[in-house]
C-alpha cells in the first residue's frame, strides 16, 4: 500500500487502553496495523511511527449491519482481520454476530459486504492459501470461499464436523473443537485447534488432516497437547509462533509438518533410470512412473511424489476421466506430474511444464462427470420385545432416536465419501419375534464396482465394535447377507419393556404406526 493509506476523518484515540478485546490484527503496510476492535465493533488502524490509534471503519461503539463509510457502517464482533490478495487495497473483516465476511477499502475506510448468508455458525477466523480464502466457524468446522472468474462465489465445506471432537486423518472424518486462527506453512494450513489442546494441519493435496508433534513423539500419530488453548499463530520465516492465555512458544525446524514437495525428473534418451536429488542432497535412481517417497522429518514421518517421465508419452492420448462424489461439486484429479486437485463438473485443457523456465510442455484434456450411483441398504437386528413396542411410547422415541444416532454413525464412520443417507430419510423397520429389524436406504457415491465397495463397507462395519450390530444389503438382493453379523457380537442386545401394545406376534408398522399380523420374515413394511 505505500504512502497510498489515508486514515480518512476519524476522531483521534487517546490511549491504547480503549481496546479492550483484539482478537485479530493484520500488518498493512511498514506504518499502520488493523486491529479488530470486537468490543467497540469497529475497525481501528495503529501508527507505529508515532503511537496515534484512530477508528477506521463501521461505527465504534455501536454495533447493527449496514455498509458505508466510517459512522455509517456497521459490524457486529468483528473478530479477524486479512488482507485481501484478490482485491488489493482492501482489507477483509470477519463479522461474527452478523454472520458475514465484511470488505474494507484501505483507501476511503468505506465498508461492504463479500459473503453473507451464514445464518450458522458465525465465522471467527481466516487465512488466504492461493486464491481460497479459508475460514474456521464456532461450530468446529473449516470452510472455503472460492471465487470464479466471473465473481461468483462458492462457500465449501472442507473439513470437521458440526458437533466438538477430536480426530485426524481424510478430510471427510476430520474433526475440531473451536477451531481458531490459522496460518501457511510450505502450501499446508496450520490451525490452532482451541479446545483439544492442539495443533492440526490441513493438507489438501493429500485431503488430509493431520498432527502436529512438538514433544519428540515417534511416530506422530497424535497431536501433542499445550497446557493451555492455544489461540493465535504467526508464520515468521517458517518459524511458527504460538499464542497461549500466559505463554508464546517458538515451533521451528523438526517440530513443524513435513516441508517437502514433489520433484518431476526427465528420462535421458535411452535410458531406464534417472538420477534425482532429493531434498537432503542424496542421489537415487528411479525409473519412469510415480514414486511415493517417505521420510522422516523430526518425529513426522512425511511422504512426497517423485515423477520420471519421458518427452514422448509424458502427456495422455486420452483424456482423464474422473468423477464427483454424490453430495459434492468437484473430483480429485491426479494431473500429470503426480498433482491431486479438486476438480467441478465440465471439460478442461490441462498445461503441464517440466519447470517453471523450460520451454517443454504438453498439454491434455481432463472430464469430470458425476458419479454413478447404486443402492445399498444397511440393516440392523436387534433383541426387543414387540409387545412392548407403541410408536406412542416413551420405548418407541427411545428406539427412534437410536434409529437417527446409528444412521449419522453410519455416514461418519462406514460411508464417510462412499455412500451417502439422506439427512430425511426415515429408516424402515418391522418387529415380529422379539426380533427389531432396522433399515437404512444409502446411495453409492464414489466411482468404485459395486462388489469392491460392499467388501470395504464390510471391512468397515466388522472393525467399528460400535456398529456390530449392522448388516449390509444390496437392493437387488434384500435378505441375501453380506456382512452375517447377527445381533451383537458381543451377546448384549437391545431392551425395551413399557406400556404393552401390540400383542404376541404382531408387527409394529412405522408407515402406519399401527400393529398387523406377522406374515412372513422377508416382508418389509414402511
Amino acid at each position: 500500500m505505500g504512502g497510498q493509506l489515508k486514515t480518512v476523518d476519524a476522531h483521534r484515540a487517546t490511549t491504547l487502553l480503549t481496546l479492550l478485546d483484539i482478537p485479530g490484527f493484520t500488518q498493512i503496510n511498514l506504518t499502520h496495523v488493523a486491529i479488530a476492535d470486537y468490543i467497540h465493533h469497529c475497525i481501528k488502524l495503529f501508527n507505529r511511527a508515532n503511537k496515534d490509534l484512530r477508528d477506521f471503519a463501521g461505527t465504534c461503539g455501536s454495533f447493527g449491519y449496514n455498509e458505508g463509510v466510517i459512522g455509517e457502517g456497521k459490524m457486529h464482533n468483528p473478530n479477524s482481520v486479512v488482507l485481501d490478495v484478490r482485491n488489493p487495497g482492501h482489507l477483509l473483516v470477519a463479522d461474527q454476530y452478523n454472520l458475514a465476511i465484511r470488505s474494507v477499502d484501505l483507501t476511503s475506510g468505506e465498508l461492504s459486504t463479500v459473503a453473507s448468508g451464514y445464518y450458522y455458525p458465525f465465522p471467527m477466523c481466516m487465512q488466504w492459501l492461493g486464491e481460497q480464502l479459508f475460514v474456521t466457524f464456532n461450530r468446529h468446522v473449516v470452510r472455503a470461499l472460492t471465487w470464479a472468474d466471473n465473481g461468483t462465489l462458492t462457500n465449501t465445506l472442507v473439513a470437521g464436523v458440526m458437533w466438538e471432537t477430536d480426530a485426524i486423518g481424510n478430510l471427510s472424518v476430520a474433526a475440531f473443537a473451536f477451531p481458531k486462527e490459522m496460518v501457511e506453512l510450505h502450501g499446508k494450513l496450520l490451525i490452532a485447534d482451541f479446545s483439544n489442546y492442539k495443533l492440526k494441519v490441513l493438507d489438501q493435496s493429500k485431503q488430509e488432516v493431520g498432527p502436529v508433534c512438538f514433544r519428540g513423539e515417534s511416530p506422530c500419530t497424535e497431536s501433542s497437547e499445550f497446557t493451555e488453548h492455544p489461540a493465535s499463530l504467526l508464520n515468521i520465516d517458517d518459524v511458527i509462533y504460538v499464542g497461549l492465555r500466559k505463554n508464546i512458544y517458538k515451533l521451528s525446524g523438526n517440530n513443524l509438518p513435513c516441508p517437502y514437495h514433489n520433484i518431476s525428473a526427465e528420462l535421458p534418451l535411452y535410458s531406464q533410470t534417472v538420477q534425482v536429488k532429493l531434498a537432503e542432497g542424496t542421489l537415487v535412481d528411479f525409473s519412469e512412473g510415480i514414486h511415493k517417497v517417505n521420510k522422516a522429518h523430526g518425529a513426522t514421518m512425511c511422504s512426497f511424489n517423485v515423477f520420471v517421465f519421458r518427452r514422448d508419452s509424458v502427456c495422455p492420448t486420452e483424456a482423464i476421466t474422473a468423477f464427483i462424489p454424490h453430495g459434492q461439486t468437484k473430483a480429485d484429479v491426479t494431473l500429470v506430474g503426480g498433482e491431486t486437485v479438486k476438480v467441478p463438473k465440465g471439460n478442461f485443457t490441462m498445461r503441464w511444464e517440466h519447470h517453471p523456465d523450460s520451454n517443454f510442455s504438453c498439454e491434455y484434456n481432463v472430464i469430470v462427470k458425476d458419479a454413478p450411483r447404486a443402492d445399498l441398504l444397511f440393516r440392523a437386528v436387534y433383541d426387543v420385545q414387540c409387545q412392548f413396542i407403541n410408536r406412542n411410547s416413551i420405548a418407541f422415541a427411545l428406539l427412534y432416536a437410536t434409529f437417527l444416532y446409528r444412521r449419522d454413525q453410519l455416514q461418519r464412520i462406514i460411508c464417510a465419501d462412499k455412500c451417502v443417507l439422506a439427512d430425511d430419510m426415515e429408516p424402515n423397520y418391522f418387529c415380529a419375534l422379539d426380533t427389531l429389524v432396522v433399515q437404512w436406504s444409502a446411495k453409492q457415491a464414489s466411482l468404485q464396482y459395486t462388489d469392491d465397495l460392499i467388501d470395504e463397507l464390510r471391512e468397515k462395519l466388522l472393525s467399528a465394535k460400535e456398529l456390530r450390530v449392522f448388516e449390509i444389503y444390496i437392493h437387488d438382493k434384500p435378505f441375501s447377507p453380506i456382512v452375517a453379523a447377527k445381533k451383537n457380537l458381543n451377546g448384549q442386545a437391545v431392551h425395551v419393556g413399557l406400556v404393552p401394545d401390540c400383542s404376541d406376534g404382531a408387527v409394529m408398522v412405522h408407515a402406519e404406526g399401527g400393529c398387523m399380523s406377522y406374515k412372513t420374515q422377508n416382508i418389509i413394511y414402511g
